[in-house]
């Protein structure tokens, strides 16, 4: 027998509504539930930053940018085909030059950005969903891999989805309550800053934008109108200011680069070849929340997401211009080759909250569809919790196990420790490359840690003259041998091999073979 309940109006239930109104505390576990994700999320993030990970090669490039100029150089195109907006160099610059070199200083803003963004995914989803389907969306953002990962690195990443989040919140907002002209204003007031952080928000922005034109159709509220105006030309303008201080160099340095990277992510000519991609495309890594991956791996949520698309077109039809058009956008830039579209959920973190969101729409639609009976329902939010609980202890002990990105990332840093140690009883270290030659990895590290460091000692002698009896060498080239070195360096045998030690790290693609260290201990006959 089913227990009937008053359903309680202060609760807002979303676009569906249970089947059966349930009662509070079923509510409240749902609740409680929510809150624990949100603990595990934090915590997850936490784990993840105090776990000092190595730098991986792109953030390496990135900061040895930030070592090399003054806070205006970040204005220009950056070396090793980096790409970042101005606003998170600059922040980032500022936090390396005033706290020094560390893992913790450059991974503290995008570890910030990464804890809002799940708060504000939390609020911002309760706006929209029933409460389970508020858990599962929970869930599947703020325990997702990637999400997590990214918001622990110094790249961009975290900031796309702290941008994208503030603008479809606020749209949101204003969309549901359209004479709080309020939301609208601080929108516009904010959309310049988030562009200067996040390049690809501007996708969201014009999805915003459309959205709000669309609904200045319906109600024509002359505030509205000077809101919606004012947040075309902040959109606009600070599109092309972004352009002007960083976006358009930066193009200009790495498009060609990036357009024969990406071709996997831009739409084929072909009918069959594109549809074949559309299918790879939408259930591959752009799906892959909580979890997923390539070749299919994220089949079960896009299945999901159509699900919560198909609620969201009868309940919330008035938000779909606000939730689809960044999709659309991206796609637009895409067939122009101009920004990829899926291929890697890193350059799609501006579209992950809405994946997330209609995916536990989806859900919880199932859920209230199909299980009638409150203990049913109770039962399944147990269930929803657990596994998502599990995603965030698995995924926590993995890193704990596994504290890089690869093996060969904390191999390098390793290696550079050794080094070191070994260099500073030795009186100094002597790397025969010059510096801009040396492994990006290595180079970073050796410029971190290395205080006595001799550069380019294959193209001079005169580190040989000085006084103490031992040297420690470092060489990144497999075809210069110690004994070849001795040779150069001393002719007249005054120093001796006393040891040496080789190793071969696969840093990066296996195309490019790995890279060769070696170690070079020298001693004055």
């Amino acid at each position: 027998m089913v227990r009937e309940t008053k359903p309680n109006p202060i609760i807002h239930v979303g676009p569906t509504p249970p089947t059966v109104p349930w009662s509070n505390p079923t509510y409240q576990l749902i609740d409680r539930w929510t809150v624990v994700l949100l603990v595990a999320a934090v915590s997850w993030r936490l784990i993840r930053f105090a776990l000092k990970m190595p730098m991986w090669g792109d953030e390496a490039m990135l900061d040895l940018n930030m070592m090399d100029r003054t806070l205006g150089g970040m204005l220009r195109p950056l070396g090793f085909g980096q790409v970042a907006p101005p606003l998170f160099l600059l922040g980032e610059w500022l936090m390396q030059h005033n706290l020094g070199n560390s893992e913790y200083v450059l991974r503290l803003l995008p570890l910030l950005a990464g804890i809002a963004s799940c708060f504000i995914f939390w609020r911002w989803s309760r706006m929209l969903l029933s409460p389970l389907g508020t858990l599962i969306a929970v869930g599947f953002f703020a325990l997702g891999y990637y999400p997590v990962r990214h918001c622990v690195e110094v790249k961009p990443y975290a900031f796309d989805e702290l941008a994208a989040l503030a603008l479809y919140f606020l749209g949101t907002a204003w969309i549901l309550q359209p004479q709080r002209t309020g939301y609208l204003w601080a929108a516009a007031v904010i959309t310049p800053l988030l562009l200067g952080f996040s390049y690809p928000s501007v996708f969201v922005a014009g999805g915003l934008c459309a959205a709000v034109a669309v609904e200045l159709l319906k109600n024509r509220r002359w505030a509205n109108f000077v809101a919606g105006a004012l947040l075309a030309v902040a959109t606009v303008g600070g599109f092309l200011l972004v352009l002007k201080l960083t976006g358009a160099g930066q193009y200009q340095r790495t498009g060609a680069t990036m357009r024969v990277y990406w071709h996997h992510s831009f739409p084929p000519a072909n009918p069959l070849h594109f549809l074949i991609w559309l299918i790879r495309i939408h259930t591959g890594n752009l799906f892959a929340y909580p979890v997923g991956g390539k070749r299919g791996g994220s089949t079960a949520t896009f299945l999901v997401f159509l699900v919560g698309l198909a609620v969201f077109i009868r309940y919330r039809k008035k938000l779909l211009v606000l939730l689809l058009t960044p999709f659309a956008l991206t796609f637009i830039a895409a067939l122009l080759r101009r920004y990829p579209y899926g291929g890697s959920a890193r350059v799609a973190q501006h579209l992950a909250p809405v994946i997330c969101l209609l995916a536990g729409a989806g859900i919880a639609w199932l859920v209230e569809k199909f299980l009638l009976l409150e203990s049913q329902h109770r039962l399944a939010t147990h269930i929803a919790g657990g596994l998502l609980l599990a995603v965030a202890v698995i995924g926590a002990l993995r890193d704990i196990v596994h504290p890089y990105k690869t093996p060969a990332d904390e191999k390098a840093r390793s290696i550079v420790v050794h080094v070191l140690q070994q260099a500073n009883t030795a009186g100094g270290l002597v790397v025969l490359q010059p510096m801009n030659t040396v492994p990006v990895n290595f180079q970073l590290y050796l410029r971190w840690y290395g205080r006595h460091i001799i550069w380019n000692g294959a193209g001079t002698t005169n580190w040989v003259d000085r006084s103490g009896q031992r040297r420690v060498v470092l060489n990144f080239n497999a075809h210069l041998s110690p004994s070849s070195l001795l040779a150069k360096v001393a002719p007249d045998g005054s120093w001796q091999l006393a040891g040496r030690k080789t190793w071969h790290v696969q840093i990066g693609p296996i195309q490019y073979g790995p890279t060769f260290c070696q170690v070079i201990d020298l001693r004055r006959r």
